[in-house]
C-alpha cells in the first residue's frame, strides 16, 4: 500500500470517528489542553477557535514534516491525528459566554459590554460609591504572541484605567484608585472585589473569587494583561500561593514567573487573602506590577479613571488643594463631598491618609 493510500485510510478512519463524536455530544463546554497562554487548543491549527475538519485537513497536508508535533518526537504522524481527534469539537479558549472573541491577524479581539456575568454590588450607594454600573461597548486587542521586554512603552503602575481584561469581559486596573491611593486596601469593594468608576465602568484592582471559585491545584486562567500575557488566580498548587514560592518559581516585580506547562504568566491575589496569609506589603500590587511584554497601546485610548466619585473639584481649586490630594480624599468613604466643599474634616483626612 502506498504512503498516500495509507494517509487517506487514516484520514477516513479518524474522520468517521469525528463524525460519530460530534453527533453524540457536540462541542465541549470546557476548554482543554490549550497552548501556554490559554488561547487555542493545541490542535486548533488554523486558529479559528474550533477543532474541526479544517484542522484535520491542515494536519494531513503537513504529514511527515515535523509540524505540528504535539508529542515532541520530531515528526507529524498518527499520534498527531489521534491527539487532534481527542480535541475534536472542543472550546478553544477560556473566555465566558458574555463576550465575543475572534482572531484578527496577530490579535485576539474581545468585544463586550464590560458587565460581569456574576452578581455585583448595589451601585450607586454601596460602600458610599456614587457611581453606577453601565455598558461600555468594549473592543480589546490582545497580542497572540507577546513580545517580551524589560522596558515596555507603558508603565502599568501609572497607566490610568484598564490595563487588562478578565475572562468575563470585565477590565482590571493597576493598584491605584483615582486619587493615587492603593485601592484594594483602602477603598471599599463589593463581594467580588470590584467597583464602578465615574464612567460607569465596573472593574477589579485585585483577584476576584467570583471569577475563579478555587477547587485545588494551580489556579485557572482568569484574564490577560494588555501585553498578551495570561493572568492566573493566586494559587500555585494545593494550599500554596504563587506569592509564597521561592527559588526559580519566585514571582518577579511584574507578579509573574515561568513554568513548563504555562510559560511565563502572571498571578493575581486579593488583599484579603494576602492578609490571611501574612504576605509582604499586603499583597501589593495584587494584579500585575509591570508589563513583562510590550502592551497593545490602542487599548489605552479610552482611559478609565478611578473608582470613587466623579465630577470636577471646584471646591479644591478654590482652596488651592492639589488635584491628587483632592481626588484621594474624595475617594474615602464619607468624604465624597470634599471636592466641592473643602472643610477642616477634609483637611484632617488629607493629612492622615493622603499626604496632604
Amino acid at each position: 500500500m502506498s504512503s498516500n493510500l495509507s494517509r487517506l485510510s487514516i484520514f477516513a478512519a479518524f474522520a468517521l470517528s469525528a463524525s460519530v463524536s460530534a453527533a453524540g455530544g457536540g462541542r465541549s463546554a470546557t476548554p482543554v489542553d490549550t497552548q501556554p497562554g490559554g488561547i487555542f487548543c493545541l490542535a486548533d491549527l488554523n486558529r479559528d477557535l474550533h477543532v474541526d475538519a479544517a484542522d484535520l485537513g491542515l494536519l494531513v497536508s503537513q504529514w511527515g514534516t515535523g509540524q505540528p508535533d504535539f508529542n515532541g518526537d520530531g515528526s507529524t504522524n498518527g499520534f498527531e491525528i489521534g491527539y487532534l481527534m481527542s480535541q475534536w469539537g472542543s472550546t478553544c479558549h477560556n473566555f465566558h459566554s458574555n463576550v465575543v472573541i475572534a482572531v484578527e491577524g496577530e490579535f485576539l479581539v474581545v468585544t463586550g459590554t464590560g458587565i460581569p456575568d456574576h452578581e455585583y454590588g448595589n451601585f450607586p450607594g454601596e460602600c458610599g460609591n456614587p457611581n453606577s454600573v453601565g455598558n461600555q461597548n468594549d473592543r480589546w486587542m490582545i497580542p497572540l504572541e507577546p513580545e517580551m521586554t524589560g522596558s515596555p512603552a507603558v508603565d502599568a503602575l501609572v497607566q490610568p484605567g484598564p490595563i487588562g481584561i478578565m475572562v468575563n469581559g470585565v477590565a482590571f486596573y493597576n493598584p491605584y484608585d483615582g486619587g493615587g491611593i492603593t485601592a484594594p486596601d483602602t477603598i471599599c469593594m463589593d463581594a467580588c472585589n470590584a467597583h464602578p468608576s465615574p464612567d460607569a465602568r465596573y472593574h477589579y484592582h485585585q483577584y476576584s473569587p467570583c471569577i475563579e471559585p478555587y477547587s485545588g491545584g494551580h489556579s485557572t486562567l482568569i484574564g490577560y494583561a494588555f501585553d498578551g500575557i495570561p493572568v492566573y488566580g493566586p494559587w500555585e498548587e494545593d494550599g500554596i500561593l504563587a506569592a509564597e514560592m521561592d527559588g526559580k518559581r519566585t514571582l518577579d516585580a511584574c507578579n509573574g514567573h515561568d513554568d513548563p506547562a504555562r510559560g511565563y504568566h502572571y498571578h493575581a491575589i486579593s488583599y484579603q487573602l494576602a492578609l490571611e496569609r501574612n504576605l509582604p506589603n499586603d499583597g501589593f500590587p495584587w494584579n500585575i506590577g509591570c508589563f513583562a511584554a510590550e502592551p497593545e497601546t490602542s487599548n489605552f485610548a479610552g482611559g478609565g479613571g478611578g473608582g470613587g466619585g466623579g465630577g470636577g473639584c471646584d471646591g479644591c481649586a478654590q482652596n488651592m488643594i492639589p488635584p491628587p490630594i483632592c481626588n484621594c480624599v474624595h475617594n474615602l468613604p464619607g468624604f465624597e463631598y470634599c471636592c466641592d466643599q473643602w472643610d477642616a474634616a477634609c483637611q484632617k483626612a488629607a493629612v492622615q491618609f493622603c499626604g496632604g
